[in-house]
């Protein structure tokens, strides 16, 4: 129930508008038509009536106040029942009001219908009384102004009401973004001398310094002037750093955030790569549609070589996928020549977090092997002090 009285307030103005509009006009009609009085009302009467109406639907918006505390607690359900409950009997009232203005003008009271319709209603109130009685002008004039001070006063608790709501929500963030500004800034403070909460930078670079900038925790680094393709390499490699480095964790928890900021020798800077939580999953997001894109925008089949070609790609779980079918057996002991092929790919340049894999697959499309290539194999494969295993890739 908690989370169906969520949803209601959610909704648009326009469809809590429509709601209310359907639960005054349903319980009018009905009341309209199953309580029989012998009640006629004047126009002056029955604009009164309306206005008394609209003061009370105003002041139903005064259990809109309650709404914070009832979510916190767990009774909101009750809060969304009684606001829309109490429309029910204001629209009972103004279904026995209407039916009695037809009364008046019509002799019928079947036409309290046009009352929920809109621009129709007008037909209802101005309609001349069967049985005309002289109303002073002067009587006529006050019960029109007391009405119109009835719905200026719904209105103006309405109103009110939202300005508090406003003026309370308001507070209440700048107080949690200022208590939360203040736990970064004291964090930070607290780690800015030690370097190593910093990851690896994904190039060769010096470290000059580790500084603090309100709630941004950054790294100096000293690096060889880039060029374009490099640079956007080094972008997506140190957002993969700073995103996933364990060290700072705690610092995004927190409300901060992280920089690395590249200069050259001169001291001038090159670049400035900033991660925080907001901002790693803006880039993740980023790097899967990206690699979504690829994986669709690939026109197969593709001959790769004499022997092989690409029918199919996909991505998924950081995973580029792709399926190739071979003219020829399966020959042994080619999986290591294949990685080394494939860790030369710009893909892993530098370390983003994705994987390569190949799915090889005989012409009529039975299996033959997987073979997967990331970060750690290529590196693995680079360094000769380091055995080179195959990632376990079965089918």
């Amino acid at each position: 129930m908690e989370s169906i009285a969520y949803d209601v307030l959610q909704m648009g103005a326009w469809q809590t508008l429509f709601l209310v509009w359907g639960i005054v006009s349903v319980s009018g009609l009905l009341a309209g038509a199953l309580i029989q009085l012998p009640w006629k009302m004047g126009r002056s009467a029955y604009v009164l009536s309306n206005g008394f109406s609209s003061f009370l639907v105003g002041l139903t918006s005064v259990l809109s106040l309650a709404v914070p505390h009832a979510s916190e607690n767990g009774y909101l359900s009750l809060i969304v029942a009684a606001y829309y409950g109490s429309l029910i009997p204001i629209g009972a009232f103004l279904g026995i009001t209407a039916a009695a203005r037809s009364l008046d003008a019509y002799g019928t009271r079947n036409r309290y219908i046009l009352s929920f319709i809109p621009v129709a209603n007008l037909f209802l109130l101005f309609a001349k009384p069967k049985n005309r009685t002289r109303t002073s002008g002067m009587k006529a004039t006050g019960i029109i102004l007391l009405s119109f001070i009835l719905a200026m006063a719904g209105q103006s608790v309405s109103m009110r009401v939202k300005d508090t709501i406003v003026k309370r929500n308001t507070t209440e963030t700048a107080s949690e973004d200022n208590e939360q500004s203040r736990i970064a800034e004291r964090y930070i403070q607290l780690i800015s001398s030690r370097s190593d909460n910093f990851p690896e930078a994904p190039v060769k670079a010096t470290k000059v310094a580790v500084k603090a900038d309100t709630k941004t925790l950054i790294q100096v680094l000293q690096i060889e002037a880039p060029d374009e393709q490099q640079a956007l390499l080094i972008r997506d490699g140190s957002m993969y750093a700073l995103c996933n480095a364990e060290n700072l964790k705690t610092l995004y928890s927190s409300g901060a955030a992280a920089m690395f900021s590249y200069q050259d020798k001169a001291g001038k800077t090159l670049d400035t790569v900033t991660a925080s939580t907001s901002l790693c999953e803006i880039w993740n997001t980023a790097v899967d549609d990206g690699m979504t894109a690829i994986a669709a925008s690939e026109k197969t089949p593709v001959k790769m070589d004499e022997v092989s070609t690409l029918i199919r790609m996909s991505y998924a779980d950081k995973t580029l996928t792709r399926y190739i079918t071979l003219s020829i057996a399966w020959p042994d002991g080619v999986e290591a020549e294949i990685i080394s092929g494939e860790c030369q790919l710009p893909l892993f340049q530098v370390n983003v977090g994705l994987t390569l894999r190949n799915v090889y697959l005989t012409e009529t499309g039975a299996p033959l092997a997987a073979i997967s290539a990331d970060w750690d194999t290529c590196q693995a494969l680079s360094n000769p002090e380091r055995p080179t295993q195959p990632i376990d890739d079965p089918l």
